[in-house]
This record gives C-alpha cells, structure tokens and sequence, in this order.
C-alpha cells in the first residue's frame, strides 16, 4: 500500500515536472513566434506621388522603410510624413540609391505616410518595391535611453557649432562689404585726385602760354 502511494506522489512529481517545462517551453515558443508588423507592396509610379500609409500600435516603436528600384529611372523623391502631414523624412532625386533603408523610432501612436514622387521629374512608369516594418522597442528602451541622451546632447553641440558659424558667415560677409565700400572709396579719391591734378595741370600750361605770349608782344 505504501509503495503504492509512493510510485502514485513519484508520479503526481513527474507529471507537475513535465506540466512546468511544457509551460515554459510554450510561453518561449509564443514569445519566439512574435513577428514585427510589416507590409511590402510594389508600386507603379508614373508622373504622380504614390503613398503608403501604416500606424504603429505602441508608441516606442522601430520603424524601417526598404525601397528597391525594380524598374525605370532613379529620378524620384521619397518622403515620409506625419498624421499632420509633417515631413519626418526626405530625400530628392540624385540623392539616394537605387536601394535605400531608412529608419526611425515613434513617439506618438498615429498614421505615418511613406510615399514616392515623381511628378516633377518624368512621365515614365517606374516599378518600386516598397517594405515597411514596425516593432516594438521596449526591451530596448534601457539601452536606447542613454544613447539618446547622448544624440541629444551631440546635436545641441553641432546646433552651437552651427550657430558660431553662421555668426562668422555674418561677421565675414560684413567685413567684406566694409572692404568693399572702402576699396570703392578709394579707388574714387584716386580718380578724383587725378582729374584735380590733370584740370591744376592744363590751366598752369594755359596760363605760362598767356603770359609767355604777352611778354612776347
């Protein structure tokens, strides 16, 4: 009887043992199952703007935009906008490749436009394969954190770099024009002075010619 209900409780153990692996093992297989949202469309492009609009479910999310030129010329521009239709991203013809990735992070959950022109450019039809890609970026946030912190502060660094060069653009432009305005001046007093001295040159000739005249008589 007691080995009976031993072998039962060693049974019980090794059926709750394998019920907590098999938890484990589905919980990290859901977890492994876990894909980014992302959309790929081939777009035909033709003297137009053509958009693509996606939204982020979170608010700190990764976003990856993938265009690959299939067909046509290289001739078009690529934007991303906002839902207030603000441009995030831009890029003009003879900027970019034929293939370009580009990326960004969400602040806000709401809908972004990702869109390709090529209306000021040509009339052709041009065969673009767009991907667009959001994930989320939570377990990345303790990472991402200090190296934002750190991109904050490299760009108020560059914004005064930015600032003293245009106040040198300013001080060097004014400079020169004070050059200029002066070597104007003087290029005028020089000519000035020359006429002064040509006008003071002929009248003294005139006058000695009088006077050597009238002696003369």
């Amino acid at each position: 009887m007691k080995s009976a209900m031993s072998r039962n409780k060693a049974m019980l153990a090794v059926a709750a043992l394998f019920a907590l692996v098999l938890g484990y093992t589905i919980q990290d297989a859901a977890a492994l199952k876990m894909r980014p949202t992302s959309t790929s469309l081939m777009l035909e492009v033709g003297n137009e703007e053509v958009c693509i609009y996606a939204s982020n479910r979170q608010r700190f999310e990764g976003v990856v935009m993938h265009y690959q030129l299939v067909q046509g010329d290289i001739d078009f521009d690529v934007f991303i906008r906002d839902s207030i239709n603000k441009t995030i991203y831009a890029s003009f013809a003879g900027e970019h490749e034929t293939s370009e990735r580009i990326y960004f992070t969400t602040r806000t959950t709401q809908q972004y436009a990702f869109c390709v022109d090529s209306s000021r450019y040509t009339t052709s039809k041009q065969l673009i394969k767009m991907d667009i890609g959001f994930t989320s970026l939570k377990r990345w946030k303790p990472r991402l954190d200090p190296l934002r912190k750190l991109m904050t502060v490299s760009d108020g660094l560059f914004l005064g770099l930015h600032d003293d060069q245009m106040m040198m653009r300013l001080r060097e432009q004014s400079l020169r024009e004070g050059l200029e305005k002066t070597f104007t001046m003087l290029i005028v007093h020089g000519v000035t002075e020359i006429l002064i001295v040509v006008m003071v040159s002929f009248l003294n000739t005139a006058l000695m010619t009088y006077l050597l005249q009238q002696v003369s008589l």
